[in-house]
């Protein structure tokens, strides 16, 4: 007697076309303001895409068209895909050319690229400053920057995450404002709001430093107090002066006012 057993077939992988159409799903719901629902979307594309993102870093990227034509396609697609609040599939910078139709890997002058993924990080990184995550959002920035380092506008989306984190990180936000600002081969409008935003963080980190370095000041203030107290001085007996060379040399004050 044969026995004829039926196997389930084997579902099918995911494939850049499923991380595609989550992508467009999430820039839909995005736009609608339906953040969870678009947070759940992008991490489908990243799931989706992920089997791929390993494959194809010796794939040759497509050259054909140029650099200026390119930067529109990218304009476009994130026009109609939320009207730049999230990012299209493509974007273009430096010698980065558009990626092949598969989602895969290419590679340019600064190194391995893979635009799709940036995308969906950068895009799931939205979703979460928009409910109140930053830190996790600012994570997100970080894998999109590792996936394109010259996706300004997930360094900018950092900078913003940064600064709204618990804790607070002013000098990251800084950095990468400023970072985004001296890119020339960004977007005019996207360095004209890095200089903005670095202009208005300056005197915040400015603040956050000398608030250390006072409270670091403090703190080596009643350590130096607490040695000389054994031999009847303390910090006051000692002044610090500053020479024309911008060098300090102590002077010992026997009697401190």
């Amino acid at each position: 007697m044969v026995r004829i057993t039926e196997h389930d077939p084997e579902p099918a992988s995911a494939s850049p076309r499923d991380a595609e159409a989550h992508k467009l799903e999430g820039n839909r719901a995005f736009g609608e303001g339906r953040f969870e629902d678009a947070e759940r979307h992008y991490t489908a594309a990243l799931e989706a895409s992920a089997s791929t993102s390993d494959e194809g870093a010796s794939d040759q990227p497509d050259e054909t068209g140029d650099a200026s034509a390119r930067r529109e396609d990218a304009r476009e697609d994130d026009r109609a895909t939320g009207a730049g609040t999230t990012d299209g599939e493509t974007r273009v910078a430096s010698s980065v050319v558009r990626s092949n139709e598969d989602g895969k890997t290419t590679t340019s002058r600064r190194g391995v690229v893979d635009r799709a993924r940036a995308t969906y990080f950068a895009n799931r990184a939205a979703c979460r400053l928009k409910l109140a995550r930053p830190n996790e959002a600012a994570e997100d920035c970080t894998r999109a920057l590792r996936c394109d380092e010259s996706f300004v506008k997930a360094r900018l989306r950092r900078a913003e995450a940064r600064e709204t984190a618990d804790p607070k990180d002013l000098e990251g936000a800084l950095t990468d404002c400023e970072a985004a600002a001296a890119d020339a081969d960004a977007d005019a409008g996207l360095r004209l709001h890095a200089e903005t935003a670095a202009a208005r963080l300056r005197p915040l980190v400015e603040a956050r430093r000398e608030a250390l370095k006072e409270e670091m000041l403090g703190t080596l203030r009643g350590l130096g107090d607490a040695l000389l107290g054994n031999f009847g001085l303390s910090t006051k007996n000692f002044e610090a002066e500053k020479d024309a060379t911008g060098a300090y040399s102590v002077r010992f004050v026997r009697n401190p006012s």
